[in-house]
């Protein structure tokens, strides 16, 4: 597992430095949210390849990932828009915005992913831990 976790952290590294060309592509300036919220999730999983952390910790992570991605997901009225992660569109006058929308749930669901991943593996440490 250390290795797999060495080898997450380097792609959340990779991409918290891919988000530093959001702003110009996508003429928004919310990449600082993603460069944090990925180079969270590669300090996260390089400080668990060192030593597994609490299972609580890791499920506000998740809870926090899923939430966010359940917000990214809903309209311009609030209606939950499941489809739109997997929609893009060719039109140039709404390349932005259609491209983007899948793009953030997408890398939301990524890290929600990943943390599950890791949760599982520290809980049944824990659960013996607890027993003995």
């Amino acid at each position: 597992m250390k290795i797999t976790c060495y080898l997450f952290t380097a792609l959340f590294a990779l991409f918290s430095v891919l988000q530093i060309n959001d702003a110009a592509q996508y003429g928004n300036h919310d990449s600082w949210f993603w460069l944090l919220l990925y180079a969270c999730t590669a300090i996260t999983t390089f400080l668990h390849a060192r030593r597994p952390l609490p299972f609580a910790a890791l499920t506000a992570g998740i809870g926090f990932a899923v939430g966010a991605c359940l917000f990214r997901l809903q309209d311009a009225v609030g209606n939950f828009d499941f489809a739109g992660l997997f929609r893009a569109t060719a039109v140039p006058a709404n390349m932005n915005a259609a491209t983007q929308q899948p793009n953030e749930a997408a890398g939301l669901l990524l890290v929600a992913i990943w943390l599950t991943v890791l949760a599982w593996h520290v809980r049944p440490r824990q659960s013996r831990q607890t027993q003995s």
